[in-house]
This record gives structure tokens, C-alpha cells and sequence, in this order.
């Protein structure tokens, strides 16, 4: 879940982009904006192992005008348990 203050502006701000740290290849990418303010959450079945994530903003023309905006970032796992 990728959670920022409410803002009221509709457009997209960040730039969310999961990498596997075995190739660097992105693996799932998605933008947030600042209204509605609701945690967006995105359910991902990835083998197990180490990935990177990037925030960074979102279009050329925004640069850092929201770079100093507190946002949260939650990541809940569970592992696969074999079956029999």
C-alpha cells in the first residue's frame, strides 16, 4: 500500500516501480496521486527473494515539487506453505 496526504489534485505524482534485485528488470510499476488520498493496495504473488523499490516523481515538468511530502509504504507478505 503506497499512502501520502490528502492534496487535492487528481494527477499522477509518483512513480512507484518494484525491481527484482537478480536481473534489475522493473517487475510491476504504478503511478499515485494526491486525491482521493486512499492507500492504493496491489496484490502480487512473486517467488520469493530480494526486490528493490523506487519512488521517484512522476512527468519531467513536476521535478521535486512534492519531494518533501511524507509518504507511507507497507509491504505484507505471507509465505506459500505446501500443500498434503
Amino acid at each position: 500500500s503506497f499512502y501520502v496526504p490528502l492534496f487535492y489534485d487528481e494527477k499522477p505524482y509518483w512513480q512507484i516501480t518494484l525491481f527484482s534485485s537478480l536481473s534489475l528488470e522493473p517487475v510491476f510499476s504504478t503511478t499515485c496521486a494526491g486525491f482521493p488520498n486512499t492507500a492504493e493496495t496491489y496484490p502480487l504473488e512473486l517467488p520469493a527473494g530480494d526486490y528493490h523499490v523506487r519512488i521517484e516523481p512522476y512527468g519531467s515538468e513536476l521535478g521535486s515539487r512534492w519531494s518533501d511530502l511524507g509518504y507511507e509504504l507497507l509491504i505484507f507478505y505471507t509465505e506459500d506453505r505446501p500443500v498434503g
